[in-house]
């Protein structure tokens, strides 16, 4: 017989089920600081009136992507609703009705495209993505391929002083039945096997020998496959000191891509995570990605967009959270073989050696990857996604999506609101989410940064921060039903707690109504993953409107 799971035991251990590895949907779309499903799926089920003794039944639907019933008759509300977490657990737990905003229009664009992968039209979609990318792949083939063999990563360096350029020594691995090779490369340009290579060695070869991608990055080797007759794979490194050939289609490429661009400079936006960019003169967006790989990403999401602008919201999703892997912020871990996306974005940190992967490495006939990260890398989760959740009667209607100020929402007919702000002193999740500006920016006719809403809560201030939240717990108690629940997340360091013992003095000062409850610390963001927040602990506070 399984333990008994009651709602505390649930908050204390939802991010073990995540250890690793997110809960479908979210491991499509990129969003920073998610909560574990089954840590907001409790709250949600503590809001019940009759609060339920044993949750096995729910936690085991969950992670069997099944819905159930249980919110039938609630509705919920999120007004910073971020990735949409609790949204789509509502949804999942089968609220009658859903309120999701955010301030950040990104945030509206991720949960969409979610929603649109959830719905039972997702396998058209995967099959309308698909082709628009089987179509761009045939008409660029010439730029990502020469003669049987296409790109999949091409090694780049930042590092150059005067007339030479550092790189790594270690360039990669293969992999051949039980045993992982790795590949070198030495000062004159050879490729080799080499078993005591290591990640901290580094030569210098001659700047001449290169070739420029950019103003201040050049190429030294390119990692390449072919599709064989016997559908396996085929990959080699090549030296473009040693191949004048690919070294020679490789600068070609990069100029015809260049020529086939329209000149534009989206600039990037003054934030505090973005100031590092432009210290390395990076003032535009457009300065993050090759040519070709621009050219590339253009060129999906206009064939989507000439196909079916409906599923524009889903491919710039895609895009968005492949500016990680497919732009010269990609950090490519040579002894995994792959791109390493966790390390980026959160610091918009440029990589001495960033790699060019191509957006369409892999077989795109029978959906099969070749590196990570790219779009089939995306493709191919969102056909997971479908397979695990299209016949589970998941109702996206009843999920309404708006781009809002947390002060404009109305809670007017909630039962429920999650309030889940930015961490006090973190990191702006505005300037993280700007990747997905970047994708919509790819578009000629809607280039620019995106507008957000005006009223954005100040995570840098602890004051205005602490004042600000009052102000929309103010407006959320005053328009919430009679009865209505309010769960506040907030980060359990230094600031955080203080943000939360100001507001209950106040709150208690301003409306003795409220019933204020501590439900306790418990860790809100699932570890496991190189590259995620080390800020892993929320407390949250349950407040109650009774009647006067």
């Amino acid at each position: 017989m399984s333990e008994r799971i009651s709602i505390i035991g649930l908050l204390e251990k939802a991010w073990e089920y995540e250890s690793g590895r997110r809960l479908l949907p979210y491991d499509v779309f990129k969003w920073w600081g998610r909560r574990p499903a089954l840590l907001i799926q409790a709250l949600l089920l503590d809001a019940l009136d009759s609060p339920l003794d044993d949750l096995n039944e729910y936690v085991a639907k969950r992670l069997s992507h099944k819905s159930c019933k249980v919110l039938r008759d609630l509705t919920i509300c999120d007004p910073m609703c971020g990735g949409g977490t609790s949204c789509i657990e509502a949804m999942f737990l089968g609220a009658g009705k859903i309120v999701c905003s955010d301030i950040d229009p990104s945030s509206v664009l991720v949960v969409k495209a979610t929603l649109e992968i959830l719905s039972e039209k997702c396998t058209e979609i995967i099959n309308q993505l698909n082709n628009a990318l089987m179509t761009v792949a045939d008409k660029i083939r010439n730029l990502w391929c020469i003669d049987e063999y296409c790109y999949v990563h091409t090694f780049l360096t930042r590092e150059c002083y005067d007339d030479f350029c550092t790189v790594p020594r270690w360039l990669g691995v293969i992999r051949r039945k039980n045993e992982v090779v790795k590949i070198s490369i030495t000062e004159d340009g050879e490729i080799a096997e080499d078993a005591s290579v290591s990640i901290s060695e580094k030569i210098e070869i001659p700047r001449k020998n290169l070739v420029k991608i950019n103003e201040g990055v050049y190429a030294y080797a390119s990692e390449m496959y072919r599709l064989l007759e016997n559908k396996t794979v085929e990959r080699v490194f090549v030296s473009l000191i040693k191949n004048p050939r690919v070294a020679a289609h490789l600068a070609e490429s990069q100029k015809r891509s260049r020529r086939l661009l329209e000149k534009s400079c989206t600039p990037i936006p003054e934030y505090k995570e973005t100031r590092r960019l432009k210290k390395n003169n990076v003032f535009c967006w457009e300065q993050l990605f090759t040519p070709r790989q621009l050219l590339t990403l253009k060129l999906f999401l206009k064939e989507v967009n000439n196909v079916n602008s409906s599923l524009l919201d889903v491919a710039t999703a895609m895009v968005g959270t492949a500016v990680r892997t497919l732009s010269l912020l990609a950090f490519y871990y040579q002894p995994y073989g792959k791109i390493n996306p966790g390390l980026i974005i959160k610091s918009y940190w440029l990589p001495k050696y960033p790699a060019e992967l191509n957006p369409l490495a892999g077989d795109l006939e029978n959906v099969r990857t070749i590196g990570r990260g790219t779009l089939l890398t995306y493709l191919k989760k969102i056909s997971r996604v479908c397979d695990s959740c299209k016949h589970q009667d998941l109702n996206v209607n009843s999920v309404i999506v708006e781009s809002k100020n947390a002060y404009e929402a109305s809670y007017t007919g909630c039962d429920v609101v999650i309030l889940d702000p930015p961490y006090p002193g973190k990191v702006d999740y505005n300037a993280m989410s700007l990747i997905y500006d970047v994708a919509r920016g790819l578009l000629r006719d809607q280039t620019g940064h995106l507008s957000k809403a005006d009223g954005g809560i100040n995570v840098y201030d602890l004051d205005t921060y602490t004042n600000q939240l009052l102000g929309i717990l103010r407006k959320i108690s005053t328009e919430v039903k009679h009865n209505g629940k309010i769960y506040l997340l907030l980060s359990d360091d230094e600031n955080g707690r203080k943000v939360i013992e100001a507001l209950k003095r106040e709150l208690k000062r301003l409306d003795n109504s409220l019933s204020i409850e501590d439900k306790g610390s418990f860790t809100g963001e699932a570890p496991g993953v190189l590259g995620r927040s080390n800020t892993k602990g929320i407390t949250v506070l349950k407040i109650v409107k009774n009647k006067s």
